[in-house]
């Protein structure tokens, strides 16, 4: 298959990952109301490693102990404890406070800190036609998201749920940029696992450590395993895996706009579902914003090319 061809089939898995991404709220808001929120990143970490460890033991088994290097183990570290299980409790815990749809709008400025990190870490440059481009795609995102955002009496204002928002973001940033440097010398599927393990590791000590009561009626409901099964799977090692094919294949500074597909979506699932409210802003930022997506992508194609 031609360079290209592959790069595009790249795109397209990136894309496909941040719309099952997408679906995660509706049923991760609803999952807060039942059990802690902490309670809900164990369980959906704890649910993913149990679905992905097998098909690795039997597929890639040999892969395992090199996980276990002082490089990998850092990087899973940056993936793991800081994107999965801190940026998990920080997203989860901003959606309880403020709501899914405007938790989700502090995504759009992910890519910022992204551009930076890879330019730090994984030394990617860019021209400076894919610099404006990347700068309207964000200005687009940010205002997809941002009508009553500030807004105390529109938005329910908590600066609680403002700060874990924001801490959310910059976590998932630098999982980004250690994902990538994993897949360098890692099968998705093994770096996935890795990732999942040390999550599933941190929270299940952090619960031993802090005492908390585990509400063992409530986990047993079949709606809370439903739910912890979906986050696990679909929008966890499976969403996870996908994303991480495609990671592989084109730059971190490409892949996190094209991942903004997930807030971008993250914003309108919720106004179908939930009743939030749009406005013609978020309409027309919407259409510039796939646009300038479009953009790079044909950008970073041709710049591949030279």
């Amino acid at each position: 298959m031609p360079s290209k061809n592959k790069s595009l089939l790249a795109a397209f898995l990136i894309a496909a990952a941040a719309l099952l991404w997408a679906t995660d709220t509706l049923v991760r808001y609803p999952s807060t109301v039942e059990l802690n929120f902490k309670l809900v990143v164990l369980m959906e970490h704890l649910v993913g490693l149990v679905l992905i460890t097998p098909f690795v033991l039997l597929k890639r088994r040999a892969e395992i102990p090199k996980l276990f290097q002082a490089r990998e183990l850092g990087l899973l570290a940056v993936a793991g404890i800081g994107g999965s299980a801190l940026g998990g409790l920080a997203f989860t815990y901003s959606m309880q406070a403020i709501g899914p749809d405007r938790a989700t709008v502090f995504q759009m400025v992910q890519p910022l800190f992204v551009l930076v990190l890879a330019r730090l870490f994984l030394k990617e440059k860019h021209s400076s036609s894919f610099v404006l481009i990347a700068l309207w795609a964000v200005m687009n995102a940010f205002l997809i998201g941002f009508p009553g955002l500030f807004s105390e009496e529109e938005s329910g204002f908590s600066t609680a749920g403002i700060l874990t928002g924001g801490l959310a973001v910059v976590l998932w940033a630098f999982s980004t940029v250690a994902g990538k440097a994993l897949l360098f010398k890692h099968r998705p599927e093994v770096a996935v696992f890795g990732r999942w393990l040390m999550a599933s590791t941190f929270m299940a000590v952090w619960f031993l450590v802090s005492g908390e009561k585990i509400p063992w009626n409530t986990l047993a409901s079949r709606d809370v395993w439903l739910s912890s099964l979906y986050l696990g799977s679909v929008a966890g090692v499976g969403g996870m895996t996908v994303y991480y094919y495609g990671l592989r294949k084109l730059p971190a500074s490409l892949v996190t706009f094209i991942e903004l597909l997930y807030p971008l979506a993250g914003v309108f699932v919720p106004i179908l579902f939930f009743g939030a409210k749009t406005s013609n802003i978020q309409a027309f930022s919407g259409i510039f914003f796939l646009f300038s997506i479009g953009l790079l992508v044909k950008l970073e194609f041709g710049e591949s090319r030279k």
